[in-house]
C-alpha cells in the first residue's frame, strides 16, 4: 500500500493544501542525477531556512516511527541527502527539491501549522517538551474525523472523552503509528521491550507534545484535553504557553506537569521519577529547581554589579550618608539661586515687614501681664533685639538685599539650633517669615529679571523645607538625616510597609538622588533588597535561594506594586523587574508542582504507577468490570486492545463481551481469587494461565469474552515479547 494510494490518503485531505498529485510533483526532485548531486554534497545547517517545515504528509509519516535511525531512513525516502540537526540530534535537516535547506520540524511550544497536526509522533522529542503529547491517537480520531483507516484512530475517536490518566490516549498513539507505518510501508524496528520503554516514557515524558496547541484552544477537544490529562481541565492555552516560555528562557525544559496545571499530571510525573523509565523527570526536575536558582542569581548579581549585597547596617549608613549629602547639596544650591538674585537686585531694602512683626511684638510684650512677663519677655526683647540694627539700616537707606539674605540665614540658624528656648523659637520663626516677605517685596521691586531670579530660588527653598518632597520637618528625609535615627532602624523606616505603598520608598529616593552619586547609592540599596528577598539561611550561615522564601516576599500582598515602582521604575534595574515577576512566574509553578511529592501522596504515586501497569489488581478489575469507561481509568492495555477492535469493526463488543464474561461461574471464580494470586508464588502472571486454561475448556461465548478481555490486558502481545 504505497503513500501515492488516493484512497489510502483521503484521511488526510483535511491536513494537507493541495492534491496528491501536486503535493508529490513537488516532494520528488526532478532528476536521480540533481537529487545525487545534492546528497552528496549534504545540506549545510547553517544555512537553513525556516519559514517551513516538512510537507503535512512526511510529517505523518516519519513522526510515526520512534527510533530516530527509521525516522531518518524514511525521511531519506523523498530527500536523500537528509541528515540529523547537528543542534537538535531528534531532528533533522536536508535540501528540498528548489535547493533550498529545511528543517524537519522548526521548534515551537504551541504548533498550529498542519504539518504539526499531522505528524502525530515526537518529531522534536523533549525540546518541545510534555507528557501531554501521549495522546496522539485520541488527537488524530478527535481531529481528523473518525475516518482514519488505521486502529489508533479508533481509540482516539471512540475513546478520546473516557481515556483516563493519559493511558487509553497512549494506546491511541501506539496503535496509530502502527497503521501509519503500514500505510507507508516503514518498518519499526523496535523490539517488544524497546516497545514497552517507549510507552511509558511516552506517558512520562509526553514525546507528542506538539499537538497542545489544537488539544487545549479547540472546543471539540476539551473532553478529550481532561481526559488525557486527568483530574481537573488544564489551564488555557495561553497560560500554559507563557508557563512554557518562562521554563525555557532560563534554560529549563519543562514536563507538562510543571505548565499544564493539571494535579493529576504532577502527581504521576513525581510516582514515576524515582522508576527507572523516569530518571529523566528526576533530572528535569533537579534542573528545573537549579536553573531557578541561578536566575535568581543572575538578576541579583546584575543589580549589585557583582558586589556582595549590603547588610542592614550597612544598607542604613549608605542611605543617611546619602541623604545627608543630598541635603547639603540641595541647601548649597538654594543659596546659589539667591546669591543669583541678589545680583539682579537694584532696589534698596525697606524692611517695612521686619518693622511691623517688631511692633507687633512690641504691643504684645505691653499687654504681658506679670506672670507672661515673666515667661515671654526675654524672648520677645532678644528678637527685637536682634532686629532693630536691620530696621534703622533701612531707614537710613544704607540696607542691601545681600545683607538681608545672609541676615535671614543667620535667623533661620537661631531657630533650629536643637537648645533654642520654647518661647523664643516661634518668635524666630516669625522674624524669619517677616525678613523672607521683605527679600521678596525688594526682589519684586527690581524688574523682572530679579523677580524671576527670586522666585526660582524661593521654590527650591520651599522644596527643600517641604516635609514631603524635601527636607522639613516631620518628613522621612528629615528623619533619615537625624542625627539620633540609627543606621540600623533605616532599613525598616524606608521598607517596612512596602505591602501597603511606595510612598516611603519614594520620599527616600527622591531624598538621595539630590546630590551626586544618587542614582548609583540607589541602584545598590535596590540590589541588596532584591538579594535578601529569594535567600534562606541555613544552619551553618549559608545563603540559599529559596523558591518559598522569594515568592512569600516577591507577591503583591508583601511588595506592593507601587512599592515596587518606587524601587524600580525610571532606573537601570527596571529590567529586571520584569524578570523578577517572571521568576515568580516559574517559582510558583515549581511551587505548585512540588506539591505532588510530599508524603501525603504516596498512596497517590502508588495509585498512578499502578495505572502503567497492566496486571496491576486495579487494571484488571477496571478492564473486567468495564469500570474504565464510567471512572476514567482505562488503561493502556485496553486502548491497545480498543484500536484493533475498532479496526476490525467490532467497537461493539467493548460492552457486550462483559455480559459473557461475568456470567461464567469459573471467570467470576478466578476475578474473586485475584487478591490471594498477587500473594502466590508466581503471582498474577501465574494466574492468568488458569484464565488461558478455563478460556479453552469454556463454551463459545465465555471463550470469546475472555479472549476479548486478554486483548485489552494486552496478554497476549506481552506473552510473545517475553
Amino acid at each position: 500500500m504505497g503513500p501515492n494510494n488516493k484512497k489510502n490518503n483521503d484521511w488526510l485531505n483535511g491536513a494537507i493544501p493541495v492534491s496528491d498529485d501536486e503535493w508529490f510533483s513537488n516532494a520528488v526532485p526532478v532528476t536521480d542525477d540533481e537529487w545525487n548531486q545534492i546528497a552528496n554534497s549534504g545540506p549545510n545547517a547553517d544555512l537553513v531556512n525556516d519559514s517551513e517545515d516538512a510537507p503535512a504528509l512526511i510529517r505523518a509519516e516519519v513522526g510515526a516511527l520512534e527510533k530516530p535511525e527509521d525516522r531518518l531512513k524514511a525521511l531519506r525516502k523523498h530527500f536523500p541527502d537528509a541528515q540529523y540537526d547537528p543542534e537538535d540530534p531528534t531532528n533533522f535537516v536536508y535540501t528540498d527539491k528548489q535547493g533550498v535547506v529545511r528543517r524537519y520540524n522548526n521548534p515551537n511550544w504551541l504548533p498550529f501549522n498542519l504539518g504539526d497536526l499531522a505528524s502525530i509522533a515526537p518529531e522534536v522529542g523533549e525540546t518541545v517538551g510534555g507528557i501531554l503529547g501521549a495522546g496522539g491517537g485520541a488527537l488524530l480520531g478527535g481531529f481528523t474525523g473518525s475516518a482514519v483507516p488505521v486502529a489508533g484512530t479508533g481509540a482516539g475517536a471512540l475513546m478520546g472523552g473516557i481515556a483516563g490518566a493519559g493511558t487509553g490516549a497512549l494506546a491511541g498513539r501506539e496503535t496509530t503509528q502502527w497503521g501509519l507505518n503500514k500505510i507507508f510501508g516503514n518498518e519499526d524496528t523496535r523490539t517488544g521491550t524497546e516497545r514497552t520503554i517507549d510507552a511509558v516514557q511516552t506517558f512520562a515524558l509526553g514525546a507528542g507534545g506538539e499537538a497542545l496547541g489544537p488539544l487545549v484552544l479547540r472546543p471539540a477537544g476539551r473532553a478529550i484535553k481532561t481526559a488525557i490529562i486527568g483530574g481537573k481541565a488544564v489551564d488555557d492555552a495561553a497560560t500554559i504557553a507563557q508557563r512554557a516560555n518562562d521554563f525555557r528562557s532560563i534554560g529549563v525544559e519543562p514536563t507538562v506537569g510543571m505548565v499544564s496545571g493539571s494535579e493529576r499530571q504532577a502527581t504521576l510525573e513525581h510516582a514515576l521519577k524515582s522508576t527507572r523509565a523516569g530518571e529523566h523527570i528526576e533530572g528535569r526536575i533537579k534542573d528545573a529547581f537549579a536553573k531557578t536558582g541561578d536566575e535568581f542569581d543572575r538578576i541579583a548579581s546584575g543589580m549589585n554589579g557583582g558586589k556582595p549585597a549590603m547588610s542592614r547596617a550597612e544598607l542604613g549608613s549608605a542611605l543617611k550618608d546619602q541623604a545627608q549629602a543630598a541635603k547639603d547639596a540641595g541647601f548649597a544650591r538654594s543659596e546659589q539661586l539667591y546669591d543669583e538674585v541678589s545680583a539682579k537686585v537694584t532696589a534698596t531694602p525697606t524692611a517695612s515687614n521686619t518693622a511691623k512683626f517688631v511692633a507687633d511684638l512690641q504691643a504684645e510684650k505691653a499687654s504681658l501681664s506679670n506672670t507672661g512677663k515673666r515667661i515671654h519677655e526675654k524672648s520677645i526683647d532678644r528678637v527685637i533685639e536682634e532686629a532693630v540694627p536691620l530696621i534703622e539700616d533701612a531707614k537710613n537707606g544704607v540696607s542691601n538685599f545681600q545683607e538681608l539674605k545672609e541676615f535671614r540665614t543667620y535667623i533661620g540658624g537661631l531657630a533650629n539650633d536643637p537648645n533654642v528656648d520654647k518661647s523664643l523659637k516661634p518668635r524666630l520663626n516669625g522674624l524669619y517669615r517677616s525678613l523672607t516677605a521683605d527679600m521678596e517685596e525688594t526682589a519684586l521691586a527690581s524688574g523682572d529679571d530679579a523677580a524671576q531670579a527670586w522666585r526660582k530660588a524661593n521654590n527650591q527653598f520651599r522644596r527643600l523645607q517641604d516635609s514631603k518632597t524635601g527636607f522639613g520637618k516631620g518628613g522621612l528625609a528629615a528623619k533619615l538625616v537625624d542625627p539620633k535615627t540609627d543606621s540600623d532602624a533605616i532599613r525598616d523606616l524606608v521598607f517596612k510597609n512596602i505591602a501597603k505603598g511606595g510612598n516611603q520608598i519614594a520620599a527616600a529616593r527622591r531624598a538621595i538622588m539630590r546630590a551626586e552619586g544618587g542614582k548609583e547609592t540607589w541602584d545598590d540599596v535596590a540590589g541588596s533588597i532584591v538579594d535578601r528577598l529569594g535567600k534562606k539561611t541555613l544552619e551553618g550561615g549559608e545563603e540559599v535561594f529559596d523558591t518559598t522564601t522569594f515568592l512569600k516576599n516577591w507577591k503583591d500582598e508583601a511588595f506592593s506594586k507601587e512599592a515596587k515602582d518606587s524601587l524600580f521604575k525610571g532606573t537601570k534595574h527596571q529590567q529586571y523587574r520584569e524578570d523578577l515577576d517572571k521568576l515568580s512566574r516559574i517559582a510558583g509553578n515549581l511551587q505548585r508542582y512540588q506539591k505532588a511529592d510530599n508524603h501525603s501522596n504516596t498512596a497517590k504515586h502508588l495509585t498512578a504507577l499502578g495505572s502503567l501497569n497492566p496486571f496491576s489488581k486495579g487494571n484488571i478489575y477496571a478492564t473486567a468490570l468495564g469500570s474504565a469507561f464510567s471512572t476514567g481509568s482505562l488503561t493502556a492495555g485496553a486502548g491497545v486492545a480498543a484500536g484493533k477492535l475498532v479496526q476490525a469493526g467490532a467497537a461493539h463488543s467493548l460492552k457486550s463481551y462483559r455480559a459473557d464474561l461475568l456470567t461464567s461461574p469459573e471467570v467470576v471464580n478466578w476475578l474473586a481469587n485475584v487478591p490471594k494470586a498477587e500473594m502466590q508464588k508466581g503471582g498474577l502472571k501465574a494466574h492468568f494461565k488458569k484464565l488461558v486454561s478455563i478460556r479453552d475448556r469454556a463454551q463459545k461465548g465465555t471463550a470469546t469474552a475472555i479472549n476479548e478481555f486478554f486483548r485489552e490486558m494486552r496478554y497476549d502481545e506481552i506473552e510473545n515479547n517475553e
